[in-house]
């Protein structure tokens, strides 16, 4: 049967008709609704089931749905308007209405009765205001006065009788936080004694009294509030604290007050910050104060935004802009990348480094990195680990993938040939081993790029395929055909020697395997010496590798031995392989003395280098563990000298210290009287530890040691006794030892005899910055001789250990003595090669004493070296030592300059370059970022003001010309020169601009020159000038190309870069000028009128509008010019007019409320909507106006009317009057 249930023979159902059960129930479940979740129903006493809910009908399966459903889909669903035009529905009612006669005057007419009547019905009575006499009260009477003012329950009308005389200012303040008086009541004491004030200061007559007593008045406020703001931080006075703090939400507890209370308040002042700068960034525009604001201001905003990021970098530039005028500080040099890398160690961290390598293009900066590591006017060994490392970092911890960093460097080393004379190849060579040790830089896709790019089949390029067979050679030794086959085709003939490393590698392990020690040997030296850098490398891994192999090394190390392994890695260059040896020394905790003590002396050395190379604090905990297990006094004192000032080893050096203070008390008498004994001085022990008898013992114990140094044994004993004696008494023993030196030695002919000075440094019992020093003050030719051959005399072929913490400690002086360093090459340079010659001569055989005997040379080169390095950390000393040169040293110096920056294929003639200033633009196209330093010296020495002005205007205009260099740092050649030849140079390059036939482009010689050199150069020349002379010419040259600008920026359809520049550079030029260009204004009005208007014409032009740089720019100088001027109005009675385009300049940066505030106003603070919306009513004509006023203009002012407007409220500022009665 059709639709029964049953089927047919008690068998199962058919499978057609299972599938359309099936989509029945598919259809019956889509279509059955559940009534929605937090939607109120239309009908909510309907019982349930029956609801209806807005926007919700279940489908019914209805005919009437069916053909809704059909229309709908055919012609859309549109509700069907109720009225032919819903806008103009009440049209014509309205219409007719309006049309009456005195339809729109009855309607305004009644309006303005029924607020008429308002305001009568409101009003009580007239205002009145009389500000309340002061009288002098006792301390009493003003306490219990005050009192009464911070009890709200004590009208105001009873206080407004008198108020005590004597409180004002900053006192003022500090009785209204001391009582809690309210912030109403408060500020209507204020305005009371202000008005008193005021009303004096009237009397006395004068000029601009309101303006100077609300500045003075805001002067004591904030001085203040800075005072009470140290105070609250510091917690010097608790219970002002506790009184700020009880008006603001902040749970204080015992224990922690002070942090919590701080942590709360920053925050709070952060997020007023943030919403200030969200609200308008123009509040943010403070040149004076930017380079203190701007490292603070990126870590509280969220730069990751781009919007946020995007108005931080338009402020920045602002600021920046107006900075010209600010930038007074002299010492203030240009700051890139490479600023960071020299400033490493002192004010900078490898993390700082990383962070900026990964800011901007990482590609540049990479290079920037790899030139400066390898540049020949930096000589810091430790630089090659350093970037090592920070490249390493680099790659594991960012985006950077392996591949295009090993691309970077090998483009870096494929274009070393066009670097050759500036930098050092040996250098070089050991950063590219470093590198190839940890996979940053592979040769086998080094060797593949050189095959590539058929650089060894060429028969030319002599010089660069010399270069490439040169860096292979000095890889590590590749095993590979390949690496014979490119040698052979890009070596030159003579130089086809046959690659053989295995040979070298085993003929140099015998040497060094060898019981003698090769250092005396001069031929064994030199082979050693002359070896390829990565064979030298791979020597020293066979070496080290060799040494470890035995397990009883290090239980039967001796001094001696440790000594030759240091010497011999410090010979290979290989301080990765010596700090690996001396950490498994460390581990084996079996070590000497000595040897610890030595290991000390390295690391202080080479400390840079260590932190690295290996793991800082593991090394560092060796150190300690080594020291007290040894139970060493002198161990634990070089250890915690190492640690001193490291914050990473910070408990470590906290641990030493202890140890080394409880051990000072207990001094170890037995090795004392022992150490008597061996001396065979006539002291007792107890003699010795007495203060009384420092003197006495010290004279006996030097006299000695100085004429009985023959002996080894006697020597080290009374060197131990003069070391304990410097432990007790450290002060007067330098004192002591100081002057018995200077004693000695003054006499020239003292030196002839055999003191062991360099024992005394060696020892520290004589520091060698105090010798040298000491020496340098004699004043003697033979005296200073020794002192450079100290300093600067080769000990490769030595074998004592003395010589090699020598080398240890003189490292250490040339770094850490610079004033010593420059002091000795003024020396140098004041003398001729003969006669430095003839000291070194003279002092041959004193130093063949001392040292041995080596060729003596006169270390000008040396100096040099030193000098430049200098240059580069310590530019102010630097100057200082300039200042006091005679014009021979001068001249000497440039030669030197000249030098250092051309190369042997390359160099300029020195004496013409020397004496012509025309020579300098061919010097300055090899200016780059690495020799900066050296050509500020050059120019600084070339150029002076009593260079004839001509000759100097036609020099430079060839130099900045001529000068293909468009880095920013090419203005900065300028910034050591003298602030009179600054402006001269100015006051020309301006004029080269401005008064360019071309304006605003400048052409010299048919060349364009570069107006973003110009506006550097011109930047640095204005930094440290406090104001800048503007000349009369200088002046109309101003209007007259400002006039021009106006002109070609409103020809000018399209914008372009050039233009963009020459308006910028126009622009800070005004700024440069700012402050002579306001005292024109004031004093010139026709200049005035006309100069100020095209300014603001400049600003509306289509150009300057739609660059947001420039428009600020602009914006920015126009309102400094009316805030100077202002400011001057208020200090004096003459007023100075401006134009009115200036007066009414319209602000450029709205307020932004893209961010919403994070802040959120506490409930003590006052609520600003509440005066938000006001207007009011003026009778004549009837007509509301706006009303803008801060919740602090509704303070009441005193009133001594009795029942009359007791509040704080100032009702009589809507002339209106609350007053209480009885009701009747």
């Amino acid at each position: 049967m059709l639709g029964s249930s049953r089927t047919p023979l008690g068998g199962t159902r058919p499978k057609s008709h299972q599938a359309q059960q099936a989509r029945d129930e598919l259809i019956s479940g889509r279509y059955n609704l559940t009534h929605p979740t937090a939607v109120y129903p239309l009908d909510s006493n309907a019982p349930n089931g029956k609801q209806r809910f807005p926007d919700f009908q279940p489908w019914k399966h209805s005919i009437d749905e069916d053909l809704i459903a059909e229309s709908h889909l055919q012609k859309g669903f549109f509700e069907a308007p109720h009225v032919g035009n819903e806008l103009l529905s009440a049209r014509n009612i309205m219409h007719q209405l309006l049309r009456s006669e005195n339809s729109l005057d009855e309607l305004s007419s009644n309006l303005l009765k029924s607020i008429n009547v308002h305001t009568l019905n409101t009003k009580i009575g007239p205002g009145s205001y009389k500000p309340p006499p002061r009288v002098t009260l006792t301390d009493q009477k003003r306490e219990a006065w005050l009192r009464d003012l911070s009890q709200e329950d004590v009208p105001l009308r009873k206080l407004a009788r008198t108020i005590p005389h004597g409180i004002r200012n900053k006192p003022l303040l500090d009785q209204c936080l001391s009582k809690n008086i309210p912030i109403n009541r408060a500020i209507w004491l204020v305005r009371c004694v202000g008005t008193n004030e005021l009303r004096q200061l009237k009397r006395k007559g004068g000029a601009n009294i309101e303006i100077q007593w609300v500045q003075e008045w805001t002067r004591q406020v904030l001085e203040f509030i800075e005072k009470l703001s140290q105070d609250y931080l510091n917690f010097e006075s608790f219970h002002r604290a506790t009184s700020l703090l009880s008006s603001a939400d902040i749970t204080v507890t015992d224990s922690k007050l002070n942090e919590e209370t701080k942590q709360e308040l920053l925050q709070q002042f952060k997020s007023l910050i943030v919403d200030s700068f969200n609200q308008s960034v123009d509040n943010f525009v403070l040149p004076s104060n930017w380079r203190q604001l701007e490292p603070t201001l990126k870590t509280l905003l969220n730069l990751n935004d781009p919007l946020i990021s995007k108005r931080f970098e338009l402020i920045s530039y602002r600021n920046q802009s107006l900075m010209i005028n600010y930038s007074l500080d002299k010492d203030v040099s240009y700051k890139d990348i490479v600023t960071l890398f020299d400033s490493l160690g002192t004010t900078t961290t490898t993390s700082d480094v990383v962070g900026a390598m990964l800011t901007g293009d990482w590609r540049i900066n990479v290079n920037h990195m790899l030139r400066w590591t390898i540049t020949k006017y930096r000589h810091d060994y430790s630089r090659i680990f350093f970037t090592a490392d920070v490249l390493k970092k680099m790659k594991s911890g960012s985006q950077i993938s392996s591949k295009d960093m090993e691309i970077e460097i090998l483009s870096f080393v494929l274009d070393v040939p066009h670097l050759l004379s500036q930098i050092v190849l040996k250098n070089l060579f050991l950063l590219l081993n470093e590198l190839s040790r940890l996979k940053l830089f592979k040769v086998s896709t080094y060797m593949r790029r050189l095959i590539s790019s058929g650089l060894i089949y060429q028969t030319n390029n002599a010089t660069e395929k010399q270069i490439h067979a040169s860096i292979l050679k000095n890889l590590r030794p590749q095993k590979s055909s390949q690496a014979v086959m490119i040698l052979k085709n890009l070596e030159t003939e003579k130089d086809k020697l046959g690659y053989n490393p295995e040979e070298k590698l085993k003929a140099a392990s015998n040497l060094l395997n060898g019981l003698e020690d090769f250092f005396t040997d001069t031929e064994k030296v030199s082979y050693l010496e002359g070896l390829d850098v990565g064979l030298k490398l791979e020597v020293s891994d066979a070496y080290i590798s060799g040494l470890l192999a035995n397990e009883n090394l290090f239980p039967l190390l001796t001094f001696k031995e440790f000594h030759r392994i240091v010497k011999t890695e410090l010979f290979l260059h290989d301080l990765r392989g010596l700090f690996t040896f001396v950490m498994k020394g460390l581990e084996s905790k079996t070590l000497e003395e000595a040897v610890v003590l030595l290991i000390c002396d390295i690391f202080t050395t080479f400390k840079r280098v260590v932190k690295n190379i290996t793991q800082w604090d593991a090394m560092c905990r060796l150190l300690v563990d080594n020291a007290i297990m040894m139970d060493s006094l002198k161990c634990l004192k070089k250890v915690s000298a190492l640690l001193k000032g490291d914050p990473l080893a910070e408990s470590l050096y906290e641990e030493t210290e202890s140890l080394v203070k409880a051990k000072s008390t207990h001094l170890d008498t037995v090795a004392i009287t022992n150490s008597l004994l061996e001396s065979g001085v006539s002291l007792q022990t107890d003699q010795l530890l007495q203060e009384s008898n420092l003197n006495h013992c010290f004279q006996v114990l030097i006299r000695a040691f100085f004429t009985d140094n023959e002996a080894q044994r006697s020597k080290s004993a009374i060197l131990f006794l003069l070391n304990v004696l410097k432990d007790l008494h450290t002060t007067e023993f330098n004192r002591a030892l100081f002057v018995y030196i200077k004693k000695t030695y003054s006499n020239p002919a003292e030196l002839f005899k055999h003191e062991p000075l360099v024992d005394l440094v060696v020892t520290d019992l004589l520091q060698l910055e105090t010798l040298a020093t000491m020496f340098i003050g004699f004043r003697s030719t033979v005296h200073t001789g020794i002192v450079l051959d100290v300093l600067f005399k080769d000990l490769t072929q030595t074998t004592s250990p003395e010589h090699l913490k020598l080398e240890l400690l003189r490292s250490r002086v040339k770094v850490e003595s610079p004033s010593l360093i420059l002091n000795l090459f003024k020396e140098s340079l004041a003398e001729s090669d003969q006669k430095l010659d003839s000291i070194q001569s003279d002092s041959a055989e004193i130093i063949s004493k001392l040292l041995p005997e080596n060729k003596s040379n006169n270390y000008r080169s040396e100096l040099f070296t030193c000098f430049i390095d200098i240059l580069v950390h310590d530019r102010a000393l630097v100057v200082t030592m300039l200042e006091s040169l005679d014009l021979n040293s001068r001249d000497v110096l440039v030669d030197l300059l000249i030098g250092a920056i051309t190369s042997n294929t390359d160099r300029i003639d020195t004496d013409e370059a020397g004496n012509s200033y025309s020579q300098l633009a061919d010097l300055v196209k090899k200016l780059d970022r690495f020799n900066l330093e050296v050509f500020q010296v050059l120019l600084r020495l070339k150029l002076n003001s009593n260079t004839s002005s001509q000759e100097l205007l036609s020099s430079l205009e060839q130099i900045i010309t001529e000068s293909t260099n468009k880095e920013k740092f090419f203005g900065s050649m300028f910034e050591l020169l003298d602030a009179s030849l600054k402006t001269k140079l100015l006051h020309q390059f301006e004029a080269m601009f401005l008064s360019s036939p071309t304006f605003p482009s400048v052409v010299q010689n048919n060349q364009v020159v570069s107006l973003e050199v110009l506006t550097d150069t011109l930047i640095t020349l204005s930094r440290g000038c406090e104001v800048v002379p503007l000349p009369d010419e200088m002046l109309f040259s101003l209007d007259v190309s400002l006039e021009s600008l106006i002109r070609v920026v409103s020809q000018t359809e399209n914008s372009f870069d050039d233009l963009h520049t020459a308006i910028a550079l126009f622009l800070k030029i005004l700024i440069i000028h700012k402050t002579s260009l306001i005292n024109v204004v004031i004093e010139r009005n026709t200049i005035k009128e006309s100069f100020l208007n095209n300014l603001v014409n400049l600003l509306s032009t289509k150009i300057v509008s739609q660059n947001l740089q420039l428009k600020n720019l602009l914006y920015d100088l126009i309102l400094s010019i009316k805030a100077s001027v202002n400011e001057l109005n208020s200090s004096q009675s003459t007023m100075v007019k401006l134009p009115l385009s200036i007066m009414n300049l319209p602000a450029i940066s709205p307020a932004d409320n893209t961010h919403a505030s994070t802040s959120q106003l506490k409930q003590n603070l006052h609520d600003f909507s509440i005066t938000q919306n006001l207007y009011l009513f003026s009778k004549m004509p009837p007509a509301y106006h706006e009303m803008h006023l801060k919740p602090f203009d509704l303070v009441e002012d005193s009133n001594v009317v009795e029942n009359m407007n007791d509040t704080a409220i100032g009702l009589q500022l809507f002339e209106a009057a609350m007053e209480k009665r009885n009701p009747s």
